[in-house]
């Protein structure tokens, strides 16, 4: 088994290695070798129980996998070894041959990974570590350091249920499960009010340690493993994470009938939040996108109104949309320093901005922009507890039920491109294409603009 991280850009066309592809239907061409995606997509990887293991693609940005570190039991490695792809440094992803298979904790379950994605975190941290701890700083809760396996978002199938496991959920071995990749101390301010995504030693199993979803097993604390619906397959469970961390952010905000919103990028999260928004109610949604198939998706998905900032003056279309005052809530999935400034200032008096993205560095922010309106600026940061995978899965399972009464309904699933094998790749494919999507990041972000 070979894995290995995806190249992703935010422009319209991304280019990979060369591979076998199938294409899904009323999707753009793909041609073989030098492969060309007509979409920004998100990449997941699909271990495939029992036959060839593929990549899964799907629109947006990059997207994760995930497991989580028990917080009372150590997990001792047996005497099998697997391949994991572990981060050994910047710009250094490796595919390990000889890591030990996890043991399964008393209190754990221990998973087989199917389908993985690759998230924009991901790619912070492939060029600027923030929650991989670093070689002479272990995590507080793992206790590891880099090289740590990667791989925050997933779906899989149980293989073992550990010996002391309360199982409330009564998962059995080759039930399907999502995964909450949550690492927290359990002990903190925070954790003890129920905030465990706030924990003050916060980090993400496929990035502080406890496994990752790129391996062939891992084992997670029980409490973070959710079953998934007989209608849900593994595919579309793989973006029960995202979807969760979409909601939780549409929730910090009383969305309603009437509200009007804006969501700058239409990227995975945005497309979540945008479905997020209509089933709540939202009248106006309007969406800031510069690439055409983004937009495409985003109106497919929900929107009402498209807004390309290269083309428009953002703040007065939305006025001009929303009776001159602006939207209710402004939903940032961009973080880029144009997009905090546009939602700041579209956003109307006494309206509420939530920032759902990771930022790589410090930015420019001017705090007149709410102080003058009485603008509240609120964080949505994502795995906020146990409720929201089950707000994940109960979006997925209203999709399902949507999709069945309508054709206009989407799955949440719906913008798959391609899927790819495994084999081809490796961790130099994968340190060339996560450099190159990088840098092409950056690039689309100098180029944004209000």
């Amino acid at each position: 088994m070979n894995h290995s991280i995806i190249r992703h850009g935010k422009r319209p066309a991304s280019t990979l290695f060369r591979s076998a592809v199938k294409a899904t239907a009323a999707r753009p061409s793909i041609r073989r070798g030098g492969l060309t995606v007509g979409v920004p997509f998100v990449a997941a990887l699909n271990h495939k129980l029992g036959t060839s293991q593929q990549i899964y693609t799907t629109g947006g940005a990059i997207r994760s996998f995930a497991t989580v570190v028990s917080s009372t039991v150590q997990q001792k490695p047996t005497t099998a070894t697997m391949r994991a792809l572990r981060y050994h440094g910047v710009k250094d992803l490796r595919v390990d041959n000889d890591i030990p298979v996890p043991a399964c904790g008393e209190h754990q379950i221990k998973i087989k990974p199917a389908f993985c994605g690759i998230c924009g975190t991901d790619l912070h941290e492939y060029s600027s570590p923030t929650f991989i701890p670093a070689k002479d700083h272990p995590h507080p809760v793992t206790g590891e350091s880099m090289p740590v396996t990667i791989g925050h978002e997933f779906s899989g199938e149980v293989v073992e249920i550990g010996s002391k496991a309360k199982n409330p959920k009564g998962l059995k071995v080759g039930d399907k499960v999502a995964v909450q990749p949550t690492v927290a101390c359990f002990h903190c301010g925070p954790c003890n009010e129920g905030y465990i995504n706030c924990c003050d030693s916060a980090g993400f199993v496929g990035l502080s340690g406890g496994g990752g979803g790129m391996s062939d097993y891992v084992s997670v604390d029980e409490q973070f493993v959710f079953p998934l619906p007989e209608h849900i397959g593994l595919d579309v469970g793989a973006l029960v994470e995202p979807l969760a961390v979409a909601w939780h952010g549409v929730n910090q905000y009383p969305v309603k009938e009437g509200t009007s919103a804006i969501v700058m990028g239409a990227g995975p999260i945005g497309l979540g939040v945008i479905q997020c928004l209509k089933a709540r109610g939202a009248s106006t949604i309007i969406v800031v996108e510069i690439a055409k198939e983004r937009q495409n998706f985003a109106k497919e998905f929900g929107a009402t109104h498209l807004i390309d900032p290269r083309h428009e003056d953002v703040v007065k279309k939305a006025k001009e949309l929303t009776d001159g005052q602006g939207p209710h809530l402004a939903l940032d999935a961009a973080g880029v320093p144009a997009s905090l400034k546009t939602a700041t200032l579209a956003v109307r008096a006494r309206g509420t901005v939530v920032n759902l993205a990771i930022w790589e560095k410090e930015v420019p922010f001017q705090p007149n922009n709410l102080v003058f309106g009485e603008k509240k600026y609120v964080g949505g940061k994502s795995k906020c507890s146990c409720l929201h995978s089950h707000c994940g899965l109960l979006l997925l399972s209203c999709y399902a039920a949507r999709s069945s009464r309508t054709s206009r309904a989407l799955p949440p699933a719906y913008p798959v491109t391609t899927i790819l094998p495994c084999q081809k790749i490796s961790a130099r494919t994968g340190n060339r294409t996560c450099g190159l999507a990088t840098e092409q990041k950056r690039n689309a972000r100098t180029t944004t603009r209000t």
